[in-house]
């Protein structure tokens, strides 16, 4: 065709192109990748840029004498100061207050205590010269103690043998008596034998026979009853003596408990009330070795008497007092000492 010729007919058509054969997983990717290098590019041109001021910064403070490591060590310290003075003040400064305080106390209390132990120490050197002085005295009151005690013994020894005494005066009193009725009756026998001896009457030697008989008979009664009384006493005079020693008891309980004491043949003087503790007490003390199996006796007799009496006690126990140091009583006597529980008693 020219080119002052008009065009005739349709005009032709484009091409059709085919459509690009791209999957969407690779599509993404480079959009990823894409997207990464702009990122790394962007971000290293303002590293660049803000480095660039900054060390243009840092240039112009140097030329200007500010120096940024000692503005931040400063800065380190004044808020390390500023924690530091508020922790002082928050927390360590109320238990430095308290702990002076507790401190002030504690001084004054020392104070307070070096006083008062000054005072004691005083006080013991006080007493230890007084004892000091006081110590020739107390061996004067020990021994005095000691002889009191053993007058006591004595006493009570004395008490015991003057009943033996009297009860023997009282046998002896007896005896003389029958012997002296024995005296007569043989001086009676004695003028009737010399009678006969001058009479030559039958009748009156059968008369003065049967007299002399009798006489025979009563001398021999009398003589049998001294050689018991004799007996008795002697018998009285080996029995064990017991020294009673009560408390919180009724008189009657006492009297009880002597004359079943007594039955059971050992001697007892007497009683005497002596303070004890108020549980009770209820023991045999005896002094001597010899004296245990009467001890025991005694303690079986004690507590069977007590039981008779109504008073309700579970045993009388046995003492070894052998070693004790002070003055002890003559061998063949031994204590005994009951004392009832004060409520018991009071009930």
């Amino acid at each position: 065709m020219s080119d002052g010729e008009e065009p005739t007919g349709n005009p032709p058509l484009p091409e059709k192109k085919e459509p690009l054969d791209i999957d969407e997983d690779r599509f993404e990717l480079l959009e990823r990748r894409l997207a990464e290098n702009v990122d790394n590019k962007v971000r290293q041109s303002l590293f660049k840029f803000y480095g660039a001021i900054g060390v243009v910064v840092v240039a112009v403070a140097g030329y200007a004498g500010f120096d940024f490591v000692q503005q931040t060590k400063k800065d380190a310290q004044d808020q390390a100061a500023a924690a530091a003075k508020e922790i002082v003040d928050t927390q360590v400064k109320p238990v430095a207050d308290e702990a002076e305080k507790t401190l002030n106390d504690l001084k004054i209390k020392m104070g307070v205590f070096d006083e008062l132990q000054g005072r004691a120490v005083q006080a013991v050197d006080s007493l230890q010269k007084k004892l000091i002085e006081f110590e020739p005295q107390s061996k004067n009151l020990s021994d005095t103690v000691a002889k009191v005690e053993a007058l006591d013994l004595r006493r009570r020894d004395l008490e015991s043998r003057l009943d033996s005494v009297t009860s023997l005066v009282g046998s002896l009193e007896e005896i003389t008596k029958n012997m002296t009725d024995l005296a007569r009756k043989v001086d009676s026998l004695a003028e009737s034998v010399s009678s006969l001896s001058h009479q030559a009457g039958e009748a009156k030697v059968i008369a003065d026979t049967a007299a002399l008989r009798s006489q025979l008979s009563t001398v021999i009664n009398n003589t049998v009853q001294a050689q018991t009384t004799i007996q008795d006493v002697q018998q009285t005079a080996a029995q064990t003596t017991v020294y009673f020693q009560y408390y919180a008891m009724q008189p009657d309980q006492v009297q009880s408990i002597q004359e079943a004491l007594r039955k059971a043949s050992f001697k007892v003087p007497g009683a005497e009330k002596q303070p004890m503790p108020q549980s009770g007490l209820f023991e045999v003390r005896y002094y001597w070795a010899s004296d245990r199996p009467e001890a025991d006796r005694l303690a079986q007799a004690a507590s069977d008497a007590m039981k008779q009496g109504g008073l309700a006690v579970a045993s009388v126990d046995v003492q070894d007092y052998t070693k004790y140091q002070r003055a002890k009583p003559r061998a063949g006597t031994i204590e005994l000492w009951l004392g009832l529980p004060t409520q018991a008693a009071a009930e």
